[in-house]
């Protein structure tokens, strides 16, 4: 018999689901899996725990080498409403975002991971930590969560790209305590992992347009 830890690992399986029906956004089980992968490639591991009436909690634990000392302080104030307030009139208002045109509610998934990246500069330009420049690193993640978690169409990844990768550029060569030796490996840890994501996007969607004719 199956633990409900053992339980709550079945999220992490590609493909998983609890979605009646597949629909524009919702129901590939395409997302946690991919979270997952990334963080086991960092030598990490991630723990789902949960508690019916009162919440879940998912636990990531990294390699001590991949923290950075100096962490940038964020008010939870302002972005984590403002989050759960998204998602709440996403859900309270969800059969008029599935009525809406295609390319509107691509856009809007673009925009989000848009105001992600740039999030990452802004916290950048604010911070006075002499380590700021870490958060470059941040990209990585953006670029995963918009290319492969949100799973924007490839069109709209590909100019997310492109303005994840400018405002990386223009950062990375304006930050005055980025210490020299570093700037090319962290642009070409960005430029892997644009590229990467990139090619996981094209793939997933013609896999899935094939899965559609199929049907």
């Amino acid at each position: 018999q199956l633990s409900d830890r053992d339980l709550f690992q079945f999220i992490l399986e590609t493909g998983f689901s609890t979605a009646e029906q597949v629909s524009k956004i919702a129901g590939r089980g395409v997302g946690m899996d991919v979270v997952n992968s990334e963080i086991r490639q960092l030598g990490g591991t991630l723990a789902i725990d949960s508690e019916f009436g009162k919440g879940s909690s998912f636990t990531i634990r990294l390699p001590f080498t991949l923290s950075v000392t100096q962490a940038i302080l964020v008010r939870l104030g302002v972005f984590t409403p403002t989050g759960l307030l998204v998602v709440y009139l996403g859900w309270r208002y969800r059969e008029i975002m599935l009525s809406l045109p295609t390319a509107l509610t691509e856009g809007f998934v673009a925009l989000h991971a848009w105001v992600a990246a740039f999030t990452v500069a802004m916290l950048l330009g604010l911070s006075d930590s002499p380590q700021a420049y870490a958060c470059h690193a941040g990209y990585v993640a953006v670029l995963a969560y918009g290319n492969v978690v949100q799973r924007m169409r490839f069109p709209y990844a590909l100019a997310f790209t492109a303005a994840v990768l400018l405002v990386h550029w223009y950062g990375l060569f304006t930050e005055p305590n980025l210490p020299q030796p570093l700037k090319w490996p962290l642009l070409g840890l960005v430029l892997s992992m644009a590229l990467y994501t990139l090619l996981t996007n094209h793939r997933l969607e013609r896999e899935e347009r094939h899965r559609f004719l199929q049907m």
